[in-house]
């Protein structure tokens, strides 16, 4: 399947939900509607049923691929990213409470075997990394069902992967009633710690893969025009809707809260295979086209950054204080940084020259 720019625009949307939720988490002080403690962090869900959905497709293209190199390149992609943010999110905390570099960082090097705080708890972390649990968990989950795809896709396709949603799904909405923050699981007295992100993942790429699965179907009908139309605008309608519920205070019905959650995680996922199906070739003029696969291109960049500049404005703004400033300079350096982390991972990963190039041909002249 082609680069869809339908797609790629509710990638970036659902990297701005988050972005938002961070900034108006502890904000007691809100103006009008922002006083609702809202659920955009359900835009993780969209993100988790899409990268299923894009791994059905890669192993159907790919079916004699190792597991093991799957999750290898998996690694190979996100490393640097992880890096670089290692070391911006330490080096704020450093500079700042003025720590020595190697005394606080060598504890928190846990980080760059994508072992995290938040999904396998442990001893030490850095404030703004909490983000990676989302990428540990991806990877974790993405290998597993790989492998399963590969080896067993029968099974996977006629059971495996219904079931692997409804029992994700449940663990964490059963033991944490929510889709957040893991917590242990109390039997008896006995407190056992359950990794719920991980089942989390799994719930959300297995229904990728069902998805997938409705695509190849879906895919090989012909569609007149007007039927890709109202395709495309029912797509549209479902992740309007997931994006509008989810923001519902936590007290109401679409809560993280509540089993109905899981009307947002459908409706993220219709969104998800009307726009594959019939949004192709939406929208028409090449450069909207161009600037729609743009911003989908820096929602991981986004989603890894903003929690390093909200920290840091944290040590100049109340944080339960609403006030404009703190939302222009965050959305200011989320921006200002995701061109550092690219330009970082660029370096890393072809040189010096590659970083050169890109600025030369972006920003001063284009041969």
């Amino acid at each position: 399947m082609k680069k869809n720019a339908l797609l790629e625009l509710y990638r970036f949307i659902a990297a701005i939900t988050i972005l938002l939720l961070h900034v108006w988490q502890d904000v007691t002080t809100v103006p009008g509607i922002w006083f609702y403690k809202n659920n955009w962090r359900l835009g993780v869900e969209f993100f988790f049923a899409l990268s299923g959905f894009l791994l059905y497709l890669h192993c159907r293209r790919k079916k004699n691929e190792s597991s093991v190199a799957y999750l290898l390149g998996k690694v190979r992609f996100f490393f640097p990213y992880v890096l670089v943010m290692f070391l911006l999110n330490g080096l704020r905390e450093v500079i700042i409470n003025q720590y020595n570099f190697f005394d606080y960082m060598l504890p928190r090097s846990h980080y760059l075997l994508f072992y995290t705080n938040e999904t396998y708890r442990v001893a030490t972390g850095i404030p703004g990394m909490g983000v990676l649990w989302y990428v540990c968990a991806l990877l974790a989950a993405s290998f597993v069902i790989h492998y399963m795809l590969n080896h067993h896709e029968k099974l996977w396709r006629e059971l495996l992967a219904v079931v692997m949603v409804v029992v994700g799904y449940t663990v964490v909405i059963r033991l944490n009633k929510n889709l957040t923050t893991p917590e242990d699981w109390n039997i008896g007295g006995v407190k056992i710690f359950v990794p719920t992100r991980f089942f989390r993942a799994m719930a959300g790429i297995s229904l990728g893969t069902l998805l997938g699965m409705a695509y190849e179907k879906a895919s090989a009908v012909k569609y007149t025009n007007s039927g890709k139309i109202c395709g495309t605008i029912a797509s549209m309608v479902m992740f309007t809707g997931a994006v509008v519920f989810s923001f519902l205070p936590t007290d109401k019905a679409f809560s993280s809260g509540s089993w109905k959650v899981l009307w947002v995680v459908l409706m993220y996922g219709m969104a998800i295979l009307l726009a594959a199906v019939f949004a192709g070739d939406f929208p028409k003029g090449k450069k909207t086209r161009g600037l729609l696969c743009f911003l989908g291109k820096y929602s991981l960049h986004i989603y890894l950054t903003h929690t390093c500049i909200i920290y840091l404005m944290w040590y100049f703004y109340d944080r339960t204080i609403w006030k404009k400033e703190f939302m222009l300079m965050t959305v200011a350096g989320t921006a200002v940084l995701c061109v550092v982390l690219e330009l970082a991972v660029r370096g890393i990963r072809k040189g010096t020259g590659a970083v050169c190039g890109f600025l030369r041909n972006k920003c001063i002249v284009k041969e």
